[in-house]
């Protein structure tokens, strides 16, 4: 087992790639810390981990509170003794509002994004790494995205936020290093968590549930075609590289941003490097899908 007897601490646990990576990191042999606002979706994985003969603990866990995050590193530690992994996961979906949208609720989401997505995380490492300098050892992995390496528009605080990511990754990769605590990034591509999370983020689940219902076929083409590798991404992609960063096999890796994006961001979106057939599919049914969109107000 590459992670035995580690004790693992992962935010966002509930669902998705934090689900992924803490069962992932429980079959490795760490004992995990479930760190999420979902109780009822954390007791889920809780006893799931636990029919697989691995070992976690519930901590309710808002990333946006200092207190709160300092009580789930408190708690992670009382119960396990030390803390040797921190993965800072969770995340606040897509932003999706131009950059002068008078919408109202267009500042209230980036607040939102930069408050979960940036200090969340600075949080999780603030309080995480003195108990990682006790043990003289410690492995921090962020989840970054490859919109923070590429820009997009309409995702001005996403793509900022996420960039944001990768460079406290490697400013403390760098001011952690003589303690022995590495630090490391992950930047997914299109890992198909849920169809459109952002749509149920934003409009609420009955525009959610008619979204999927009309258009699971048009997100499902949006996320293939700028792909070298013509598939989706799944959450365990992520779970492997963060097995990966978190066991003595990275012990030299600091300061690294890895890329699991089926090559997206290494493809010069010129037409004929494109699948040109998915794209032609794609452009078929993306008029109706913005028409929809646009109807919504």
């Amino acid at each position: 087992m590459r992670l035995k007897d580690k004790v693992a601490i992962v935010t966002g646990a509930s669902r998705g790639i934090g689900a992924e990576i803490a069962s992932m990191f429980a079959a490795e042999g760490a004992r995990v810390v479930l760190a999420a606002r979902s109780m009822e979706e954390m007791e889920q994985l809780r006893q799931s981990i636990s029919r697989q003969g691995g070992e976690s603990i519930c901590v309710s866990t808002d990333v946006r509170s200092r207190e709160s995050m300092k009580n789930m590193v408190k708690t992670a530690c009382d119960a396990y003794g030390a803390i040797d992994i921190l993965v800072n996961n969770a995340g606040y979906p897509m932003f999706g509002y131009a950059v002068d949208d008078e919408d109202e609720e267009a500042e209230k989401r980036y607040e939102a994004i930069m408050e979960t997505n940036v200090r969340g995380y600075w949080y999780g490492a603030r309080f995480a790494v003195p108990y990682m300098k006790e043990g003289n050892r410690g492995s921090i992995i962020n989840i970054s995205s490859v919109r923070g390496h590429l820009g997009l528009a309409n995702e001005t605080a996403y793509c900022a936020a996420k960039g944001a990511v990768k460079m406290m990754t490697k400013a403390l990769a760098v001011e952690l290093a003589p303690y022995n605590i590495r630090v490391n990034c992950i930047s997914p591509g299109a890992i198909q968590v849920k169809v459109g999370h952002w749509v149920l983020s934003r409009y609420g689940q009955e525009i959610y549930d008619e979204y999927v219902e009309k258009f699971r076929d048009v997100h499902l083409l949006g996320m293939e075609c700028n792909q070298p590798l013509h598939m989706i991404g799944e959450p365990r992609d992520i779970g492997y590289t963060a097995v990966y960063l978190a066991s003595e096999e990275a012990r030299f890796v600091t300061g690294s941003d890895i890329v699991v994006d089926g090559g997206l961001t290494s493809l010069l979106p010129e037409p004929g490097a494109l699948d040109m057939e998915t794209l032609v599919a794609l452009h078929g049914k993306q008029g109706p899908m913005n028409q929809w969109f646009q109807s919504l107000g």
